[in-house]
Order: structure tokens, then sequence, then C-alpha cells
């Protein structure tokens, strides 16, 4: 789950949904998320670490937690009117979704070629023909067509035989200054399907299912373009996304193992992100018409990433699915880039701020690597960069009391004493004081945590519920949720911690953002020695 544990809700939006469902053990906040958000606009990402996991040996059931989050979305999926399968991966509470398509939609594939051939596996091949070829070998949807366009450059015996077959369309283009943006928009006019795939001739299909698995995201609401999952031909990784990094756009994860997960399961979960490639792009034709197509400013270079900026712009959101898998010969087609047009992409967008790479990333290149700073001796020491984090952030967060009040819910049962009294020290130093602390004793036996609960009681912030007996955390937590006065509610677990100034950055970021309905955070990982090392970075960004 990319929200992770600090989420923090607007207590009439968590009421508007009936709260949590008890049915749902182990999993009730990714629950809780999916339900507040469809029924509340606004989630905001907060860039910062205010919490910290207590990372401690458990008999948690993996495979259980994995039937319940499958569960959790297929019920998500229904809700929502959609229909698709719900797949799991190797990480208990990582799921990925695949929406199925609605009806038989034709799909135009627009092919620019430039009519080269090369080597691939040892053998010479002609790119586009190849790529024809797999397209109609290996493709399980059927109701597409394949527009090429070409310069008049075609071997005879090529264009003979693309031309007898009846999924392709030619189409000559015959402008005397090449411009690939004017030739990708005239394949687009020329198409008759209701979604276009931008495609390049040095691209050979390796998952069969790879139209159904970007139209299904193409249909939903919202979507502006949606990229696949590119490989080199030794199986690494050439496009899995574009970040735009502190040089202009880099590709995710160049390079590296196909089969790698990476960061949070990068790798193999479909996501949000700014920007895919042209290589393979899927758009609604009129979504491409009604932003006129690519930009002819952008001739041979960065047209693709210009066009998914403005897509955003125009409140479209893009996605990657590395559902659809194809080999990429990349660029074996097209000659090189131009510094010129990347300084012309600079000059017309700035340095764009990229909601959907977390900034404590290391911006110089787009791998999801943390961020050390330039002092050499932080480096590698994540205390020493977690407590230089604190410190700057006093600085945006200036300490001033506001109307907001919250309410953090913890269910406590036989807590270690340790643990329980970190988190009250915690809780009770915020630097933001207008909250309560609601504990709910789930009926605890443990003398060393009733003697804690009972002194913590006597504090002005702390509310006390003694439930009787163990009600679970579900439960639990409900009945802490009745009892509470917050504006706002944020569940924390007995034996984790949240930074000092955790309410502080919180209530800023509420104040200034129109005061959304769901907020999350940063986290890391603390050992039963409360050492913090992990840190876990949030993907997704503002919505």
């Amino acid at each position: 789950m990319f929200i992770g544990n600090q989420t923090v809700y607007r207590k009439n939006s968590v009421k508007q949904v009936g709260m949590f469902r008890s049915e749902i053990d182990g999993m009730h906040d990714y629950d809780l998320v999916l339900r507040v958000s469809e029924v509340a606009k606004g989630i905001y990402h907060i860039p910062k670490i205010l919490y910290h996991s207590r990372k401690i040996s458990n008999s948690t059931d993996t495979n259980n937690t994995k039937k319940i989050g499958q569960k959790i979305l297929e019920e998500t999926l229904t809700r929502r009117g959609l229909s698709g399968k719900v797949l799991t991966t190797s990480y208990s509470d990582k799921w990925n979704v695949k929406i199925d398509v609605r009806g038989l939609p034709k799909v135009s594939i627009i092919i620019p070629t430039a009519a080269k051939s090369g080597y691939v596996r040892g053998k010479k091949i002609h790119f586009l023909m190849n790529c024809v070829e797999s397209i109609i070998k290996k493709s399980t949807y059927t109701n597409y067509e394949i527009v090429v366009l070409h310069n008049g450059d075609l071997l005879p015996e090529i264009e003979s035989q693309i031309s007898k077959m009846k999924e392709v369309l030619l189409v000559h283009y015959d402008k005397k200054e090449f411009n690939l943006s004017e030739k990708m928009n005239l394949g687009v006019e020329s198409s008759s399907g209701e979604y276009v795939i931008i495609f390049n001739d040095d691209i050979e299909i390796k998952s069969h299912d790879w139209i159904e698995s970007l139209l299904g995201l193409a249909q939903l609401k919202g979507v502006g373009a949606v990229g696949a999952k590119l490989i080199f031909e030794n199986n690494t990784i050439q496009h899995l996304g574009v970040v735009w990094t502190l040089g202009g756009p880099g590709h995710v994860a160049y390079g590296s193992i196909e089969t790698e997960e990476g960061h949070q399961c990068i790798n193999v979960l479909t996501h949000n992100l700014l920007m895919v490639t042209g290589a393979c792009m899927m758009v609604r034709k009129t979504i491409f018409m009604e932003l006129n197509g690519w930009d002819l400013n952008f001739p041979l270079n960065y047209n693709d990433v210009d066009f998914c900026l403005r897509l955003v712009e125009a409140g479209y959101r893009n996605i990657l699915c590395p559902d659809s898998v194809l080999y990429h010969y990349e660029s074996a087609s097209k000659d090189g880039t131009s510094t010129l047009e990347l300084l012309m992409l600079i000059a017309k967008w700035g340095n764009v701020n990229d909601p959907y790479y977390n900034p404590n990333f290391f911006r110089i290149n787009p791998f999801y690597t943390l961020n050390w700073g330039t002092a050499q001796y932080l480096k590698y020491n994540y205390e020493f960069w977690l407590l230089r984090k604190l410190g700057d952030r006093k600085l945006s967060y200036p300490l001033k009391e506001s109307s907001l009040f919250f309410s953090i819910i913890t269910p406590v049962y036989n807590t270690n004493k340790k643990f329980l009294s970190e988190l009250a020290k915690a809780i009770l130093n915020q630097t933001y004081k207008n909250f309560e602390w609601v504990i709910v004793d789930n009926g605890s036996t443990d003398k060393d945590t009733l003697n804690l609960l009972n002194h913590l009681s006597l504090h002005k912030n702390v509310k006390l519920i003694d439930a009787g007996s163990n009600l679970g955390i579900i439960k639990g937590t409900q009945l802490g949720f009745q009892n509470s006065k917050g504006d706002y509610v944020l569940p924390v677990d007995h034996d984790d911690l949240i930074t000092y100034d955790a309410l502080q950055v919180i209530s800023n970021v509420i104040a200034n953002n129109n005061y959304p309905p769901i907020l999350y955070s940063d986290e890391d990982k603390t050992n039963p020695e409360s050492k913090f090392s992990a840190p876990f970075l949030n993907l997704i960004g503002i919505h």
C-alpha cells in the first residue's frame, strides 16, 4: 500500500462512509482510505517522515493478509462500477489491478517509420516489418488497425508486403523538412480508431494482451496517456515511466533487471506518474485532438514529454502499465537527441515540480535513491539525515496554534512498557498542543501496562476508555473514534512512534491546502531499540 501508516482523516468524511469495518481484520486502514477517497475529493501527501513504524517479529499470516487485501480491492472495483482482476505480488501488502476492457472499441496503432534495418539477437531485421508482424501474430486484441507513416523510402518488396496486410493503412508523409510531431499528428488524423497508440517501429511485442492492458486503463475517467513497460533485447528496463530530474526528463529504472521489483514494487505495479514515452503511448483520440496533438516546435525529441505535461496541465493523469511489456530496440530508427530541443523544453516548462517523485529522492537521476545531501559525513547514515531534516523543517512550519483540533486514537492491549512509554513521550510532547489522545484499553491484564495507563490518564490531553475486554484493533479504534472530538483523527498503533512536530506539520498543511479529507506522510522503521532505518518514501503526489 503506497499510503503507509501515517494517515490523517477529516472526521466527518470517516463518519460518512461508516467508519471502520470489523470484518476487514488487519487491513482496516487500507479499506478505510479507499472508501473515504470515493466520497471526498482531495488527498494530500506530506513528503516528510512523521511516523516511525515499529519493526518487531510477529506471527502475521501473510497469506491471510493477501486474501483480505484482495477482497478489499475486489469490493472497491464493485463499488466503483469497474470490472477487473486483482493480482497478488510477492509483497503481502501490494496488489495489481487489471481493469477489464469495456466493449470492443477500435484501436489505431500509429507507426511513423524511417524504413531502417538493423541487428537483433544477431539477426538482421527490417524494423518496421518485424514490428508489424509481431503485432499481428502476437496481439490477442482483435479490433485494431495499424497506420504506417512512411517518407516514400520503403523498399518496394517491403511496401508490397505491408500493403497486402488487411490490418495496415499506409500513409505517405511527403514534407521536405522532416518533423516527427507533424508526422505523428497526420497519422492520428488519418486513423479511424476511438483510441490511438503512438508507437515506434523498433518495438516487438512480448505480452500478448498488451493492448487490453493499456486500453482498460485508458478507458478510466480522467486518464490521459497510458504507457507500457519497455525492455531492451537483454531484458533490462528501457522505460518504466519518465521522471523530471534536475536536468530534465529521465527514464525510471533505466538499465535495471526487468524482474526486479524496484522501490515499493514500482516495476510491477500500475501507478500514476507525470510522463510516459511516445515509443508506446495510448490515449483517447478525442483527447489527442483536444490538445492539438504533438507540438510542432519539437520536431524530433521531447514531443512526447511536452504532450504528457500538457495532459496534466489540462487536468488528466498519466499511467504506467507494467502488464503491457514490449521489447524496444531503443532509437534504432531515430537519429540521436538534440540539446537545443531540451533547452526549448526547459524554457517552455521551467523546473517542473514532479508530484509523483518524492522530493526526498535524489533528483540527479530517476532511480528512487535517498538524497543524502552534500555533506560527506551524512552519506549512508540515515539517522543523521533524519535529524537534519527535522531541524530544517522547523523553519518551514513555525509554531502556531490554530482552531483545528486533532484526535489521536490508540487501542492498547498489554503493550510493552518501553514501547508505550516512548509513544506517550512522542505524543504528549507535541509542539502543537490542540489535541486529545484517545487511548482504548482493550482489557489489558499486564500490571506494567495498567500502571502506565493509569498514570497517563491524569494528563489533560489524554482520554482513557476502558473497553472491558479485548475488542481487537478495529473495534478498539472504532470505540476511540466514537468518543473522539477532533476535526481530524489520526489512528496510531500502540507500539509505533510519531515525530514531535507531526501535528504541527499536519496542521499547517491542512490550513494551506483547503482542508483535504485525507493526508498521509512518509515514514520509516524503528527497531525494538528505537533505532530508525528503512525510510518508506511514498510515490504518489497531490490528487
